[in-house]
């Protein structure tokens, strides 16, 4: 998904959102600031293996509960992720520096 005017991907309940790239979204004129690259609206999602870079806002939002996020690679985001509460994030940083293998990845 790339050059989207609001969201790259927005996904209600019960999807799953696997290997997906997500560059350049929100940048229409009218955008908000809760536009995109992968916007997660319902709960039971998966978020997994995704490349999300130089979004108009945030990389990966998930606001609602219930949801699993891990294996991402996050760059050059403003905000490289936004979670609302009861979701199950896998820890974020650098590869560098963890041997973790459900690391989200984060790379100014």
């Amino acid at each position: 998904m790339r050059s989207n005017s609001f969201n790259g991907i927005r996904a209600g309940s019960d999807c799953e959102l696997v290997q997906n790239h997500c560059r350049s979204n929100g940048t229409a004129s009218g955008g908000t600031s809760t536009d995109a690259g992968i916007y997660v609206a319902g709960g039971s999602t998966f978020v997994g293996a995704n490349t999300v870079s130089n979004n108009h806002d945030t990389g990966i939002r998930v606001l609602t509960p219930f949801n699993v996020v891990t294996r991402n690679v996050n760059t050059s985001n403003p905000l490289p992720y936004s979670s609302g509460s009861n979701n199950d994030f896998g820890p974020i940083g650098y590869a560098a520096f963890s041997t973790n293998p459900w690391l989200n990845i984060t790379n100014p």
